[in-house]
């Protein structure tokens, strides 16, 4: 990460007490405290949000530097009914990664009974793992809609193949999420984290 440039890193006088000071210099000590901050205040969101490579701001057009967020959900897809997640931030023409795992019982959310039972280990030990999936994906939202979106197909137990969809909505970018129609379907809990790229622009 570059160094903050600071134009104010010595002193251009010497008061002393009792001595008259010009408005200009105090008016130019503000300005030098207010433009310190302001660059310490952008170095500090790149290094908390993420921001966008030095390499890709040059692209036409170019993405927003900065704007990358993480969030993390806990949420049942309610059946196919269009489940909102997050609206704090519009989700749309970003990059998109959900890292996670989705299962058909409420056990498997904090709090619920096997809660002590949320991790890799359990997803991965065969039969236990039929009704669970560790979920790694990544999808561009566009200008938003259920089609360029996050989704995986875990193997659920006696209902077959699920199809769960993350995805930001094209009214409002609004993050949401839902299951796609299957006969017998259960509802299918959702626990993860979301992470987004700064907007890139294009949309």
């Amino acid at each position: 990460m570059p160094t903050p440039t600071n134009p104010y890193s010595a002193r251009s006088q010497t008061f002393v007490a009792g001595a008259q000071v010009a408005s200009a210099v105090l008016n130019a000590i503000q300005d030098g405290i207010i433009a310190v901050g302001v660059e310490m205040a952008a170095r500090i969101i790149e290094r908390v949000e993420g921001y966008t490579a030095t390499g890709n701001k040059t692209d036409s057009p170019a993405p927003d530097s900065t704007g990358a967020c993480t969030t993390w959900i806990e949420k049942s897809t309610n059946g196919t009914n269009e489940v909102v997640l997050d609206t704090y931030l519009d989700w749309r023409d970003r990059m998109v990664v959900f890292t996670g795992y989705c299962n058909t019982s409420s056990d498997y959310i904090p709090g619920g009974a096997q809660d002590d039972d949320i991790q890799h280990k359990y997803l991965a030990d065969g039969a236990a793992a039929a009704s669970a999936s560790a979920v790694h994906y990544f999808a561009y939202t566009r200008d938003g809609g259920t089609g360029p979106a996050v989704s995986w197909e875990p193997a659920v137990g006696g209902w077959g193949t699920e199809v769960v969809l993350i995805y930001a909505r094209s009214g409002d970018g609004a993050l949401c999420l839902k299951k796609v129609s299957h006969a017998a379907d259960p509802d299918i809990f959702v626990v993860g984290e979301v992470r987004c790229s700064p907007v890139q622009n294009h949309y």
